[in-house]
């Protein structure tokens, strides 16, 4: 395996209430009372958060408001796709700097409250929030930002976000301008990236020790499984990969490997990320992830990912050509 190097990739970040009040979020009021809250009218920027670790359920309808006539309901199948397991933060948004006293973080926070009351309002973004079932129960925090762009600090959020759970936040349906160029993208591999992967494979070191992969052999898993090689592609470049495989009984994690020149930048973290959710999705309780010995710096992301070594069993292989 050839990840992200232990030394330098981002720790996975606690998206709790917690966590994010140690990183500066102050507030933490129902949206509903947020006309009672002293909310600064500087730039800065905010999250949703729902605390109920329950799972989620959702209304047939969104009572939110109307924007030119748009009806903000989206169907529940797309909700529970969108669904983030284990992250509080539904929502991050940014407020620009204003004038005044209802402005800038003031004035937004003003605009979300009043959209999912069902007022015509200028708070599109983050509509998915309100159609869940207990919507009435979540909570607003902020952050104000100073001098620097509210617009590149939410960015930064974003891409953290989405690489510590290989997705965006549930109601965040775009990335920040920053975003598209901190992350590569995340994809199911083509036929016509074969020989791109294979030669990552040999940059990245993936194939010190054995024989050399065969494209044919990766044309065959493609066939198979489309979804089941996933590269992480930076302006049109294969810059990663990673293969979650699913046996109907087994979940497993090879060939995750990085170009040199894109480590240390939470791209591993991404695919892992990706991966683990394709794996969720059929029922996996337990995934396993093949990592060398001697890769080292490996050992370590794949802890900081929560995995541990297993002492008592052994991997044997015979060759069969």
């Amino acid at each position: 395996m050839c990840p992200d190097a232990a030394t330098g990739t981002l720790a996975p970040m606690p998206w709790d209430r917690t966590r994010l009040t140690a990183d500066g979020f102050t507030g933490w009021i129902r949206i509903s009372d947020l006309p009672r809250a002293d909310v600064p009218s500087g730039a800065g920027v905010y999250v949703v958060v729902r605390e109920n670790t329950l799972p989620p359920r959702f209304r047939a309808t969104n009572p939110g408001g109307r924007a030119s006539e748009k009806d903000p309901t989206v169907p529940v199948a797309e909700l529970r796709e969108a669904w983030v397991d284990g992250a509080e933060v539904l929502f991050v948004g940014r407020a620009t700097r204003g004038v005044g006293k209802r402005q800038g973080l003031a004035k937004r926070l003003a605009e979300l409250r009043r959209f999912g009351l069902g007022q015509t309002g200028n708070h599109w973004g983050g509509r998915y929030v309100w159609q869940l079932a207990d919507s009435d129960d979540l909570l607003v925090a902020w952050k104000e930002t100073g001098e620097a762009d509210p617009e590149e600090v939410a960015a930064q959020l974003l891409a953290r976000f989405e690489v510590d759970h290989g997705q965006l936040p549930f109601a965040n349906l775009v990335r920040g301008s920053a975003t598209a160029t901190q992350l590569p993208q995340i994809r199911a591999a083509r036929v016509e990236d074969i020989e791109e992967v294979v030669e990552l494979w040999t940059r990245a070191g993936e194939n010190r020790g054995r024989p050399a992969d065969r494209p044919d052999l990766v044309r065959l898993l493609i066939e198979r499984d489309p979804e089941a090689l996933l590269l992480a592609v930076d302006d049109g470049v294969v810059v990663g990969s990673v293969i979650a495989g699913w046996d109907g009984w087994r979940a497993s994690l090879y060939r995750l490997a990085v170009a040199p020149e894109h480590r240390r930048r939470g791209t591993a973290r991404l695919l892992v990320g990706r991966a683990e959710a394709r794996l969720k999705a059929f029922g996996a309780s337990r995934i396993h992830a093949m990592v060398l010995e001697e890769n080292q710096d490996g050992h370590g992301l794949w802890q900081a990912l929560g995995y541990t070594p297993q002492p008592d069993w052994r991997r044997w292989v015979k060759a069969t050509r």
